[in-house]
């Protein structure tokens, strides 16, 4: 073998090694953070044996509110945040509030044809491989997966149940397939739209390396996927989300009351995985801008909907305005 060609393996060789350790190291963290996670009654299972609240009861229970034939009521944030007490079996501080647009509700409806812990661990096995076999085919060798396992959000996304995961591997995917395969490219773009803020990035980046066939496809995509949630679900999902879409981004935009860096606690194992839009309600039933209120060392519990039976739809209105706080990690 050549000198220089010794040269050049022996530093990539010594790359691969270390990845390896720091992969290795940071995987065996995130297993420990999940153990005591678990241990401490903070993943899964309360201290008191209960189902845990995390980000994943928002998804099942707008499958759930999908499956009874009501489905326009997952926008809604009483009638919603009652579902997630009922999927539960116990009150808790806050509210997940479903911020997603209809088409998303396929995924929430097959999710909530099984027992919550069932979906949610269910849902914990399937997505975290899709995301390392993303991770993979980018890198192109097994080592992806070690680096992949390292990154650190795995740790937050496993906790919270969050669909970073999905949204991870039909990027990855999608960028594999860009120039190889444009129209599963476009395909894996369009069911990607269950988050819109992307459908302001991809498009320009496409329209600029002139990749209209990827463009094409995954508008066509998108439009059979509106059009079929719109067929199962009606189109007063479609009226619900747009209705309640100007609160939501007061929240999570307007203010920007959703980041970690406005977390008033210490961070701690589970402290900064609890998202609680507490949504609390003003007289019209209206969710109020207000994430987490706090008044002194108190958080507030907020109260409950004065017209809070499942199935029945408050009316959306205007937000108030107080100060507040939140411990958000993962933007919905």
């Amino acid at each position: 073998m050549p000198v220089d060609t010794l040269a050049t393996q022996a530093p990539a060789d010594a790359i691969r090694r270390s990845l390896r350790l720091i992969g290795v190291a940071l995987s065996f963290n995130t297993v420990l953070f999940l153990l005591f996670s678990f241990a401490t009654g903070q993943w899964l299972l309360d201290s008191a044996g209960r189902l845990a609240d995390s980000d994943f009861v928002d998804v099942w229970a707008a499958g759930r509110l999908a499956l009874d034939g009501n489905a326009p009521a997952a926008w809604d944030w009483a009638i919603h945040r009652d579902a997630e007490v009922a999927a539960l079996g116990h009150d808790f501080p806050g509210n997940y509030g479903w911020h997603y647009p209809p088409t998303f509700l396929f995924a929430a409806v097959a999710l909530a044809t099984l027992p919550y812990l069932a979906a949610l661990l269910g849902w914990l096995a399937v997505t975290p491989p899709l995301y390392l076999a993303a991770v993979r085919a980018i890198i192109g060798e097994r080592l992806g997966i070690l680096v992949g396992c390292a990154f650190p959000a795995v740790m937050w996304n496993m906790l919270v149940g969050q669909n970073g995961f999905l949204t991870a591997a039909l990027i990855g995917f999608m960028l594999v397939c860009l120039d190889t395969r444009p129209i599963v490219a476009g395909v894996l773009l369009g069911l990607l739209t269950y988050k819109p803020q992307f459908g302001i990035l991809f498009p320009i980046v496409l329209a600029a390396n002139g990749q209209w066939l990827v463009f094409a496809v995954a508008g066509a995509t998108t439009a059979l996927l509106v059009a079929a949630s719109a067929a199962v679900f009606g189109v007063g999902a479609w009226i619900a989300f747009f209705t309640w879409l100007p609160a939501t981004g007061e929240i999570i935009l307007g203010d920007g009351r959703a980041g970690p860096q406005q977390a008033p606690e210490p961070v701690r194992p589970g402290a900064l995985a609890r998202r609680r839009h507490d949504g609390r309600l003003d007289r019209a039933g209206a969710p109020d801008r207000g994430v987490r209120r706090r008044t002194g060392d108190a958080h507030e519990r907020p109260p409950r909907p004065e017209r809070g039976q499942i199935g029945q739809r408050s009316r959306p209105g205007r937000c108030s305005r107080r100060p507040i706080s939140t411990s958000t990690i993962f933007p919905c």
